[in-house]
């Protein structure tokens, strides 16, 4: 079965389940809601747009640390971006489990032609299910779905027959990088979506091809607003690594080590196989470490990994030079074509 198969088989399949009484009226609600929102103030085309936040973002789960997680999230101020320009021509439902921000989402943008979910259910009176099946329903009239690594909006954009949108793709890295500084400080936002959206900002730099100090600064920053994720600390080190800057590297890590070992080496060396960071493992072992007791812990620990001693196996000869550190490769060869699937 092919995936244009599978999706319109999903969508009869779901259409045709029998469901109780109080499910089918919500669903029936939100059929309801979306035929009304298309047919009402001059009628049009809508438009979802879901920002995935929760224990992406927030610090009450360790979730965001894991760099596998990080484009999951869509930052609020890229949210803004691309929302200021489709509202000029369409309606735009705002879907989120992050009420507060996008309500402030909301306030800042000042459109006509923006709604927020909330505005057509009762979030306290629904269980999780319900909503899920309200905000899919609705969703799924949408004639274009934005979103990332959500369940509803890949199920909404499934049954709908329409492509999902990932945020992240729209623009390229040099353009993204000017909207979060350009963006950042416009809302008023937790200091969760802060740290995240200057990691965001790092991102998109050193993709741009951004000097290295800057890079530093933007994560140095990050962790002034989310000083437990270790994230930003690994990637100081990345970044110090793949500039050549061993002895500087070699320091930041001893100071880590002396205040926050265990914290860091738990993520840094995460058994989940699906979460680690054995890309940025991997480049402990192509540099000369001896010189360097903190960085020769980490390399000695890391060549123990099956990944690493699979790669050394193998012997990819040709994967070498994606990992080697030498100064801004990674930025100007691999980083920038690679932008949205680095680690």
């Amino acid at each position: 079965m092919d995936i244009c198969d599978y999706t319109q088989s999903a969508a009869e399949i779901f259409n045709n389940i029998i469901f109780t009484e109080k499910v089918a009226n919500i669903i029936k609600q939100a059929h309801l809601k979306a035929a009304e929102l298309t047919n009402t103030n001059g009628g049009g085309a809508l438009t979802a747009f879901h920002i995935r936040a929760g224990d992406a973002v927030y610090p009450f789960a360790d979730f965001r640390k894991m760099p596998c997680v990080n484009f999951h999230p869509t930052p609020i101020e890229l949210a803004y971006e691309i929302i200021k320009d489709l509202a000029k021509e369409t309606k735009v439902i705002i879907f989120s489990d992050d009420i507060n921000s996008v309500e402030e989402l909301k306030r800042v943008l000042n459109s006509k032609n923006i709604f927020l979910a909330e505005e057509f259910r009762d979030y306290h009176q629904f269980s999780n299910t319900e909503l899920f099946l309200f905000d899919t329903v609705l969703m799924s009239h949408a004639k274009k779905i934005y979103g990332t690594h959500s369940a509803v909006a890949n199920f909404a954009a499934t049954i709908g027959g329409v492509e999902l949108i990932n945020p992240h793709t729209i623009y390229p890295a040099n353009k993204i990088y000017q909207i979060y500084k350009e963006n950042f400080g416009k809302l008023d936002l937790h200091d969760a979506h802060k740290a995240q959206t200057l990691f965001y900002t790092y991102l998109a730099a050193r993709a741009s091809g951004e000097e290295f100090e800057k890079l530093i600064s933007l994560l140095e920053q990050a962790l002034k607003y989310d000083y437990e994720n270790d994230k930003y600390r690994i990637y100081i080190l990345d970044t110090l690594i793949c500039n050549n800057e061993f002895k500087r590297a070699d320091e930041y890590l001893g100071q880590i080590l002396q205040t926050r070992k265990d914290k860091f080496l738990e993520l840094f060396f995460t058994d989940n196989e699906w979460a680690n960071c054995k890309e940025m493992l991997l480049k402990y072992c192509f540099i000369n470490t001896r010189k360097f007791k903190n960085l020769d812990l980490i390399a000695k620990r890391a060549r123990q990994l099956p990944y690493c001693k699979d790669f050394f196996k193998e012997k990819k000869l040709r994967k070498l030079r994606l990992y080697l550190p030498q100064r801004h490769l990674w930025f100007k060869k691999y980083f920038k074509r690679h932008y949205n699937r680095y680690l």
